[in-house]
């Protein structure tokens, strides 16, 4: 069993991400799974955050009739989302990336982004 404290608290609905306990899942010589989306949207959520599962929704919601956008979901409370935080500069739930070609185009931290500003940030 494991007693190691939550590397993602979310003390009074502000989620924050532990940059300690991401470095030493980092070094655990753990595989990154970075690369994962060229272009598409990333989100980086945990199960206890209630604003990650708005802004899931939003996110599904704007994607239903767009499938050729790719969505990756990426899940803190396991060690290869917590990695792929660490890589991605992440520090706060939810977190959502709009990549193209491999570079962030857009970032939204904390909150769920509106489907205009989804639309704009992926040009349309």
């Amino acid at each position: 069993m494991n007693n190691a404290p939550d590397p993602v608290a979310c003390p009074g609905g502000t989620c924050r991400i532990d940059p300690l306990r991401l470095r030493k899942a980092r070094q655990g010589g753990i595989p990154a799974v970075s690369g994962e989306v060229k272009s598409g949207i990333m989100i980086f959520t945990k199960s206890e955050c209630p604003i990650c599962v708005k802004a899931k929704e939003v996110v599904d919601s704007f994607l239903a009739d767009r499938p050729e956008i790719r969505l990756v979901v990426h899940d803190l409370d396991t060690v290869d989302g917590l990695v792929e935080a660490s890589m991605r500069n992440t520090l706060e739930v939810p977190t959502i990336l709009v990549l193209a070609d491999g570079r962030e185009k857009s970032r939204w931290e904390g909150r769920a982004p509106a489907p205009g500003e989804l639309a704009s940030a992926l040009g349309g």
